[in-house]
Parts: C-alpha cells; structure tokens; sequence
C-alpha cells in the first residue's frame, strides 16, 4: 500500500495535474471513432493533451498499450457481428414426436432464403443491414402433415415476418422480435 502511494505521488509530479482514469478513457473513446477510421494522430494529441508532462519513456508504452485495447476492442466487435450467411441454421427446438425434422434457415449473401419450417419449406428473401433484418417468405410447398404441426408452420412463419434484428450469442443467431427466435449454427 506504502510503495503504491509512493508510485503514485511520483507519477502525479511527473505528470502535472494528473487526470482521473475515468476522465482519460472518455477521451479515449471520443478519440476512438476518429482513429479507426484511420487518423491515428488524434488518439495521440488527445493522449498528449491529458498528460503533457510524462517523460518518453512512460508515455509511449502506455499509448501503445492502450491503442493495442482500444483496436482488440473494436476486432473483437467487428468479428462478433458478421452475420452467419451461407451457414444452416437450425431452430433451437426439440423434433416433434414421430418426426427427426427440425425448422432451418439458410441465408445466401445475395439476400435469398431457404426456409424449412416444421411441415412446409421455401424460399424467402432478407434483407440484413448492420443488425437489422427484414424477412419475406415467398411460396411455400405445403407437405402433408398433422394439423398441430400445421399450426406450427403458421406461428413461425408469422414470428419470421416479424423480425425486425439480429444478434450473435457464441454460435447462437437470435432473431429479435416479438417472439425472440434461437438459429444454433450447424456444425455439418
């Protein structure tokens, strides 16, 4: 505790008018928009205008730790929010007795669905556009089947058409709407 206090008093005389850390990583995001998109020169005078004092060797491995989080940071958030096209999707839901069948979805890049619900299956279209969704369910070819399993058909086609965005949990598609939907990504 001694040896922290003492660390501290001499980095607060090395840096005059020390800001508090709350009030760096405000900057820090503020600035943030603006580096990403490629004016690293921000970052820096906003760094250095927090702590003009601090000698070279304090100041530059802590500028470079701290771009390293703040770039990680939005990687990270990138990566987790591409949305899985070209990957089946199957509905978080056991089969129905006497049945193995399970709804899926697939998303082409160009837009274009293939829709299997419990009974019928089609094509539909969807359009994604940052984490917003809309889905359109085109003809579907209507299969013999039971009329609980028909109504089925009917409540997901109708939760489909209301989604209005997306999320990604792990390896989980979450369609947000009024009835949240559960796509785990296939792994075949």
């Amino acid at each position: 505790m001694r040896l922290r206090k003492m660390l501290f008093a001499r980095h607060a005389r090395v840096c005059r008018g020390h800001p508090r850390l709350s009030h760096l990583l405000a900057h820090l995001l503020a600035a943030s928009k603006t580096w990403m998109a490629g004016a690293t020169s921000a970052f820096t005078r906003v760094f250095n205008a927090l702590c003009p004092a601090m000698t070279r060797r304090v100041c530059r491995p802590l500028r470079r730790l701290l771009v390293s989080i703040v770039a990680v940071t939005f990687a990270a958030t990138a990566l987790a929010a591409e949305f899985p096209f070209e990957r089946e999707l199957l509905l978080e839901a056991k089969p129905l007795p006497g049945s193995k069948r399970v709804p899926m979805l697939e998303v082409l890049r160009e837009g274009r669905a293939m829709i299997d619900l419990w009974c019928k299956s089609g094509d539909g279209r969807i359009e994604v556009t940052g984490d917003t969704m809309k889905i359109t369910i085109e003809a579907m070819r209507v299969e013999s089947c039971t009329p609980e399993r028909s109504e089925r058909d009917d409540a997901l086609a109708a939760a489909l058409e209301k989604v209005m965005g997306w999320r990604m949990e792990d390896d989980v598609l979450v369609l947000i709407g009024p009835t949240e939907l559960r796509y785990t990504l296939s792994s075949h």
